[in-house]
């Protein structure tokens, strides 16, 4: 990794002088893709190599910079200052107040309390102080996937609810189990939640003769996506539609607007080169059980298609940026991965322009079970790991992108985005 690491900050090369100046996101968005050539003065004389190995972790950026990380396999939780130094470390493994267990989807409400999930069934979210100091341990109604702070005493959370399990699992192949994934509207202060949306999506695994199952954790059905609306509502998009609406605190539908994105069709070869790679990576997992490996043969005869629908969702993830834009991801020609490319909305909606981000020695992938890219008020704040990187660990970066260098000039029309 310390290999992997100087590699990392040899590809930095030169770069501008860091200003403190608010990205305007709206007109980098127009002014064409965003290279990921990170700032190499972030992060500096942290310990890299040791700390990031074989970790997983999301991230959240506050306003003045300061980014906290989640590190589910050590229960803790990291923060670092807007230079990207880590300045504390906190959390432990455990059930009680102030102990994590795997926390994940870190979200700041009001900028005053950092929020976390924890793993889904322990019904738990935890809430701390932006100096790590413990302040509230919430249970759940249900199990919690993914958590989004909204602002005054409210956040949100998705769950989802598998039914008829037990009954897919006596046969062998291919099975389909509804999965009901709810929106939840949760109050700090009494505790009290209110289910604001319900939609059942289909979740498809194979069930293979030794017992073992293989679930591909990805949504080619669709799937339920949260985020925060710049005035600290809820924005709700379900992916298999063009439609994304605004709730407010009260899970009252406040307005809606709809995507002109285009569904892509699951077409016979796209199907193909998705059995395929799922069946290449289950052969290079050392991890995977030699029970499943043994049973190549019998995944190779399974039919796919079944586990798709006709068209391929809108988007594969839903993301907004430190100025309220919506960003929609799209799929990717690659199975199973998202595009860098993304169109962008306005804050109420109106469509802004289509631009992507060039990962240039990076290996970005958009996914929307994990936090890894923040559009901050100083820049693009991310994790990723170097193409170059075998072991595939993640490297903390920041990206402050080039303003226009000129006006565009107005006597020539132009195209709404530069690709």
């Amino acid at each position: 990794m310390k290999r992997i690491l100087g590699a990392w900050i040899g590809l930095l090369g030169l770069w501008s002088a860091f200003t403190a100046a608010p990205v305007r996101w709206a007109d980098v968005y127009k002014s064409g893709p965003i290279k990921i050539r990170p700032d190499p003065s972030f992060g500096k004389g942290v310990d890299w190599a040791g700390f990031l190995f074989e970790s997983y972790k999301d991230i959240a950026v506050a306003d003045d910079g300061t980014t906290f990380m989640t590190n589910s396999r050590e229960h803790t939780i990291h923060k670092f200052d807007p230079a990207g130094r880590l300045i504390l470390t906190f959390g432990k493994r455990g059930q009680g107040p102030g102990d994590l267990e795997m926390p994940g989807s870190p979200s700041l409400l009001d900028g005053k309390y950092l929020v976390v999930c924890e793993y889904a069934l322990t019904r738990r979210i935890s809430l701390f102080d932006i100096n790590g100091r413990f302040y509230k341990l919430l249970k759940t109604q249900r199990p919690v996937y993914d958590v989004v702070a909204l602002t005054g005493t409210k956040i949100a959370y998705l769950s989802h609810q598998f039914e008829e399990a037990s009954s897919a699992r006596k046969n062998t192949g291919l099975q389909s189990v509804p999965r009901t994934t709810r929106v939840v509207l949760k109050d700090i202060e009494n505790g009290n939640e209110r289910v604001v949306l319900s939609r059942k999506i289909p979740s498809d695994f194979i069930m293979m003769k030794s017992g073992g199952s293989l679930s591909f954790g990805i949504d080619h059905r669709g799937g339920v996506i949260i985020a925060r609306s710049v005035d600290g509502n809820l924005a709700v998009g379900v992916s298999n539609s063009p439609n994304v609406e605004i709730y407010d605190l009260e899970g009252k539908l406040l307005r809606s607007f709809a995507l002109n994105n285009q569904a892509r069709p699951a077409t016979k070869d796209y199907i193909d080169r998705f059995k395929k790679a799922q069946i290449a990576a289950i052969r290079t997992d050392g991890q995977m059980p030699s029970a499943v490996r043994n049973e190549i043969i019998e995944l190779e005869k399974t039919d796919f298609s079944a586990m798709f629908d006709r068209m391929l969702p809108y988007y594969r993830e839903m993301l907004t940026d430190a100025d309220g834009n919506f960003l929609f991801f799209s799929w990717g020609e690659e199975p199973g991965r998202s595009a860098l490319d993304f169109s962008a909305y306005s804050p109420q909606g109106q469509f802004l322009c289509e631009t992507r981000l060039d990962p240039d020695a990076f290996d970005i992938e958009i996914d929307p079970r994990c936090r890894r890219l923040s559009f901050a008020r100083g820049g693009l704040i991310g994790l990723a790991p170097l193409k170059s990187d075998e072991d595939k660990t993640p490297v903390f970066f920041r990206v402050i992108p080039n303003p226009p260098s000129r006006p565009p000039d107005r006597g020539t029309p132009k195209p709404p985005c530069s690709r």
